[in-house]
């Protein structure tokens, strides 16, 4: 539940995170930290993680099948209150309903970061991100002939923004669906971010 008063906005509703149906909300309340914390403590009864990571209260139980996470922390700038997400994720999800974590195959190396789907009025959109240890040319090489293989081609690419010297954008197109990509070296590697937005069957 929300605590009492608070302001909440979904942030996903029909998710997956790493494969998992997973439904996030944002909330924000006038009320102390301390006081909302033992709101949620009340809430969750024993909380398996109760703990701060950079920054953020974090308390999560798994319950049954699902996994309940609450993240808190005091509105920053001095502005007071709280803010903070509600999470559950459903573990239980038969796997037919998962997709393929590397739907989008992965260069030799290549270690996922991030895999999110969401469904949107008229589209789906996924999100991948990995980190590899190819040069910006031979990650864009890469993708060019990944994506050609779902149908879809380059359109345009173009150097990022001076606060990010080292990177690449990449635009690409097809029927019904589009891509765009973002390339970015730095000390540790190769960071390589995909949205896949797919039009979905019951567009307008």
């Amino acid at each position: 539940p929300a605590f009492e008063g608070a302001r909440v906005t979904p942030v996903l509703t029909a998710a997956r995170l790493h494969g998992i149906p997973t439904r996030i909300r944002h909330f924000a309340a006038d009320a102390p930290l301390d006081k909302v914390r033992g709101f949620y403590r009340n809430v969750l009864g024993k909380p398996h993680l109760d703990t701060t990571i950079a920054g953020w209260s974090v308390l999560a139980l798994k319950r049954g099948d699902h996994l309940l996470t609450v993240r808190l922390r005091a509105v920053p700038h001095g502005a007071g209150g709280v803010e903070g997400t509600l999470s559950e994720a459903d573990l239980a999800a038969p796997e037919s309903t998962r997709p393929h974590p590397h739907e989008l195959r992965l260069p030799t190396g290549g270690r996922l970061l991030t895999d999110v789907e969401a469904d949107d009025p008229g589209r789906s959109v996924r999100t991948l991100s990995w980190q590899t240890g190819q040069s910006i040319t031979a990650s864009r090489a890469y993708l060019i002939r990944e994506l050609a293989t779902r149908g879809l081609h380059l359109e345009r690419a173009l150097p990022s923004t001076e606060r990010n010297p080292h990177g690449l954008s990449l635009w690409f197109s097809g029927t019904d669906r589009e891509a765009i990509a973002t390339i970015v070296r730095s000390e540790g590697g190769t960071t390589v971010t995909v949205n896949l937005i797919t039009a979905s069957g019951n567009q307008p």
